[in-house]
């Protein structure tokens, strides 16, 4: 019998898992391709899950060929992917700046329609400065899957494009914050009419703003100053949550299941912290370091009906790296790395964007599966949706 060196055996093992194409940190998914005759270049976070009756995937498209994207529908059961045309329904001039992306959270509200807004993309190279007519201003719509039906319900901030927006069911308003002069926006359903608040934050265009327990809005400008606005009363706070001191930005980005508290990351000095801000905790709240936080772009989070906190990690464009889903478990601490998607047959995920947890503990994450020689970035292959079950994330 021969006898190998003890240090010898994880490499070799390493080795096998390598060969295989599935390293220990990856996971593995099942892909639902957007069809390959809209090219849709990329998804990003605008993700929504409907759970009623069962789970259908909404995506928003990240375009430049095209005047107005599509809004695509997936289903799960079937693996097909329809497409929402809403150049149906925005009829801007041509020669407007082209509404190319919808850049924003999908909202899914009480009544199962859809809400969203639109986002400029290029056109012909040209910057959205230096267009002779600049930019009309992001649409707001709303999409009804039982009838089919897409309605645009107007430009709530004229040169403004819809970044980030949460729809208050409740009470018909709609809460938006505009890019590029981060312009916080009341839109009343009831009566059609925006009521612009200005930019009452210092413009971090990612972070999404938020319903909490008290049914009052909240918007982060800066972890030692975090914006609430009451809207029966049509006033704004600002608080100073504990703990924030040290922490030079904050991107809020996950709301826990109760909506006390939510989870985003910070820096500090040359440090990223992942970090949860709870409301909840005295009058102004309090932010806890919770770990390190991975490296990267970190744009998309969500929290699961159990509290954990799931990552997604993207990588800079200058850092040649591929994706990869992060898990934080509230209760022991850890914070983990999943790897990329493989799919049967060994092909992996080249991008992941953003994610959401369905009501049956499955993830849902739009992004794009690698293809040969149009893995990097800028050149992209199929998108679609990769399905995960809980199981396979232990």
């Amino acid at each position: 019998m021969r006898f190998y060196p003890r240090a010898l055996i994880p490499a070799v093992l390493l080795g096998l898992l390598l060969v295989c194409g599935v390293s220990s940190a990856d996971f593995p998914a099942r892909f639902i391709p957007v069809p390959e005759e809209y090219r849709i270049r990329a998804v990003f976070d605008s993700i929504t899950v409907d759970d009623n009756p069962e789970p259908l995937v909404y995506m928003g498209e990240w375009i430049y060929t095209r005047p107005a994207p599509y809004l695509f529908v997936a289903d799960p059961r079937t693996e097909k992917v329809r497409a929402v045309d809403l150049s149906t329904v925005i009829a801007d001039p041509p020669e407007y700046f082209w509404h190319g992306k919808i850049h924003c959270r999908l909202q899914c509200t009480p009544d199962g329609k859809i809400w969203f807004g639109t986002h400029f993309g290029h056109q012909g190279g040209t910057d959205l400065k230096e267009h002779p007519k600049g930019w009309s201003g992001g649409h707001l719509i709303s999409y009804d899957p039982q009838t089919d039906q897409l309605t645009d319900h107007g430009i709530p901030a004229w040169k403004q494009s819809i970044m980030r927006m949460v729809v208050d069911h409740e009470r018909q308003l709609v809460y938006i914050w505009t890019y590029p002069d981060a312009h916080f926006v009341i839109f009343n359903l009831e009566i059609r009419a925006p009521m612009d608040k200005g930019p009452v934050v210092k413009g971090v265009y990612y972070v999404q703003p938020w319903i909490g327990p008290d049914k009052n809005v909240y918007l982060v400008d800066t972890p030692s100053r975090v914006v609430r606005y009451h809207p029966d009363a049509n006033t704004m706070e600002d608080l100073s949550p504990e703990g924030a001191e040290g922490l030079k930005w904050m991107r809020a980005l996950a709301q826990s299941p109760d909506r006390a508290k939510v989870y985003g990351y910070a820096a500090e000095g040359d440090e990223i912290w992942l970090v949860e801000l709870n409301l909840a905790d005295g009058p102004n709240g309090t932010i806890k370091r919770l770990a390190p936080a991975p490296r990267g772009n970190l744009r998309h989070m969500d929290c699961g009906r159990d509290g954990t906190v799931w990552i997604m990690q993207r990588p800079s464009e200058t850092e040649g790296d591929t994706s990869h889903l992060w898990r934080y478990d509230a209760e022991s601490g850890e914070l983990k790395d999943h790897g990329r998607a493989v799919l049967e047959g060994g092909e992996k995920s080249q991008w992941l964007w953003g994610l959401q947890e369905g009501m049956d503990g499955r993830l849902y994450i739009c992004g794009q599966r690698s293809q040969e020689g149009r893995a990097a970035y800028g050149n992209f292959g199929v998108s679609g949706v990769f399905v995960v079950d809980p199981e396979d994330l232990k």
